[in-house]
């Protein structure tokens, strides 16, 4: 599979909340680092219960992906969502949660990804569209 489908499957997962699909993207013993100063989690079982636990509330989704750009093993890619989500922040003045960030992914010959690193910033209480422009 190529990086765009990749991306598209990844997206689709997110979208239907399915923790069996997007496993389906990961190598066995893929490394799937969610925060850049956290652990990774590692493995189908650790990525699948991830997923679980970060789709399992929330609502409203609107998710895009800009283009991806690709270097060796490695793609870049741009990511803009905002939804409602009661359990991440319950402080926050409502559910409201824009997520902009960029995935770092590294692929094998194969096209699954080994590596995942996530960088985002969350804004919370708002539901802010990506700017003109953003993501190509």
């Amino acid at each position: 599979m190529n990086r765009t489908e990749w991306i598209e499957r990844y997206a689709s997962a997110w979208r239907a909340r399915s923790s069996a699909n997007v496993v389906k993207l990961f190598t066995p013993g893929a490394a799937y680092y969610y925060s850049p100063t956290k652990a990774p989690h590692r493995g189908h079982d650790e990525i699948a219960a991830h997923w679980k636990r970060a789709t399992d509330t929330f609502s409203e989704l609107d998710l895009r992906f800009g283009t991806p750009i690709s270097q060796g093993r490695r793609t870049f890619v741009e990511m803009w969502a905002t939804l409602r989500d009661p359990a991440w922040n319950p402080a926050a003045p409502n559910d409201l949660v824009t997520f902009p960030g960029c995935l770092v992914l590294r692929f094998t010959d194969e096209g699954l990804c080994e590596e995942h690193r996530e960088y985002y910033n969350t804004v919370f209480g708002e539901s802010i569209a990506a700017p003109a422009g953003w993501g190509e």
